[in-house]
């Protein structure tokens, strides 16, 4: 969960079947994008937040290990924000390729 959550923000809640505390985490990961978009200086912060998340996930991960917080099975959010990130990643992919091609004067 811990790694997820580093991967994508909120994604380990969502894995550990927590979907409105990954809806938190994400709205606070966007809001931090919007401002680190108008600021870049507000870039720490970000990794804070993103750090947050991830210790956040994991520690839920672990009272769940320990039957402390029952697990409600991984939420339908985690495979909506992993096929999110592969469209973007594939979508940034393709751009950076086109780019490279482009600047070398090969035309698509």
């Amino acid at each position: 969960a811990m790694l997820l959550a580093l991967g994508g923000i909120s994604l380990g809640q969502f894995y550990n079947g927590r979907p409105l505390r990954g809806l938190g985490w994400g709205i606070g990961g966007i809001a931090m994008l919007i401002l680190i978009r108008e600021n870049i200086l507000l870039a720490p912060a970000g990794f804070i937040l993103l750090i947050t998340c991830a210790i956040d996930a994991y520690f839920t991960a672990q009272e769940i290990r320990n039957h402390e917080i029952p697990f409600t099975g991984t939420s339908c959010l985690f495979w909506v924000e992993v096929m999110l990130a592969v469209g973007l990643g594939t979508a940034l992919g393709i751009t950076i390729i086109i780019r490279i091609l482009s600047v070398n004067g090969i035309v698509l």
